[in-house]
């Protein structure tokens, strides 16, 4: 798999390790079909573990968790509801040009794992995708690239 980031120092803002290939789907979809997708493999949905849900003109809608389709399908095993009602709509989201240290902070403050990257000025367009083994992959990079620099 490719780096999230680009080489050299640890990128500073979210923009910089966001995955711009956002996972996501119609906030309508059928929480069996999604699921079945995953579960299928389908290479846009099974890579993360989480879904961004878009409303009817394409704008950020929600986000639904591997974790809250597992919920939803123990209480309604047919999975005939839409995704938006297992998921969450009330979101915390990151901005593409913030530091990468408030959104993990927010990650953390908030116990979530990964967070939509939003026009700071138009917080339903969907941008990116932040989550925390990206953060986690570019710090090792660096981490790496400092081993390197002080052996040579």
């Amino acid at each position: 798999m490719a780096d999230a980031h680009p080489p050299g120092p640890f990128p500073d803002q979210s923009s910089d390790v966001m995955d711009k290939e956002v996972p996501a789907v119609p906030a309508t979809m059928k929480l069996a079909v999604l699921s079945d997708l995953i579960a299928a493999g389908d290479p846009a949905l099974s890579r993360r573990q989480a879904v961004c849900l878009l409303g009817g003109q394409g704008e950020l809608a929600g986000i639904i968790t591997r974790g809250d389709i597992v919920r939803a399908l123990r209480q309604n095993e047919e999975g005939d509801m839409p995704v938006s009602e297992a998921g969450s709509l009330q979101l915390v989201v990151a901005h593409p040009d913030e530091p990468l240290h408030d959104a993990l902070a927010r990650m953390m403050q908030h116990d979530v794992g990964r967070l939509p990257v939003v026009h700071p000025s138009e917080p339903s367009r969907l941008l990116g995708y932040l989550g925390r083994t990206a953060i986690l992959s570019a710090r090792k990079h660096q981490h790496d690239e400092e081993l390197v620099r002080q052996k040579g």
